[in-house]
């Protein structure tokens, strides 16, 4: 997609003014859209708060590992968006807006900021992802299914708490090939593995 067709797309959401802050700028608004993630946690279902797992995020937020911004309309915080890149080409996106029409203002901020370049990213969000997602469609960037790796749910041997012929040894470099050997078999059988290019050869495993 080139800059004209993003700066279309861009044109045809119509324009609110927002301003952004850094989000380790606006720690005395965030609290807010906590609170609005709470009410839409609570809403799905859920028993227990989210407000402690969220608030344990303010640490990351602080030492920048997490890396975004909050949105104001009109002065009052509206939403916000960042990314956590734990590794340097797979994270996740965190994104919240208090209403579905600042969604996709948001995924052209979190587009335009650089955050995002050059990685795989998982969204997380709480009400439909379809208003995040039109936002970094429109932008250029691509989508795709995530497909998690697992067993079938079926019925399992019992074994024993050591089987005999199982030994254990603490893991160190040189076991390297063998790991890697398995984990490139382990991630074959995935149907994704596009753009997780750690994965997707057998010497970038190891």
């Amino acid at each position: 997609m080139n800059k004209k067709d993003r700066l279309r797309y861009i044109k045809s959401l119509g324009e609110i003014p927002l301003v952004f802050k850094p989000v380790q700028d606006a720690l005395d608004d965030i609290q807010v859209i906590f609170q609005d993630i709470e009410r839409c946690w609570l809403e799905n279902g859920n028993t227990e708060s989210i407000i402690p797992y969220l608030n344990d995020r303010i640490e990351g937020v602080k030492n920048h590992k997490i890396k975004g911004f909050l949105a104001y309309h009109n002065q009052a915080p509206i939403g916000i968006c960042w990314a956590e890149l734990p590794h340097k080409r797979y994270g996740n996106i965190f994104m919240h807006t208090i209403d579905p029409k600042y969604a996709p203002h948001l995924s052209i901020k979190l587009s335009r900021s650089g955050f995002l370049d050059g990685t795989v990213m998982e969204l997380i969000q709480f009400r439909n992802p379809d208003d995040y997602i039109n936002g970094f469609l429109g932008m250029g960037l691509s989508k795709k299914f995530r497909y998690r790796m697992g067993l079938l749910n079926e019925d399992f041997p019992e074994f024993s708490e050591n089987p005999h012929q199982v030994t254990f040894e603490p893991l160190t470099v040189e076991h390297a090939a063998i790991i890697g050997e398995l984990s490139y078999i382990s991630h074959n059988h995935r149907h994704d593995l596009e753009g997780y290019i750690d994965y997707a050869y057998q010497d970038r495993c190891i």
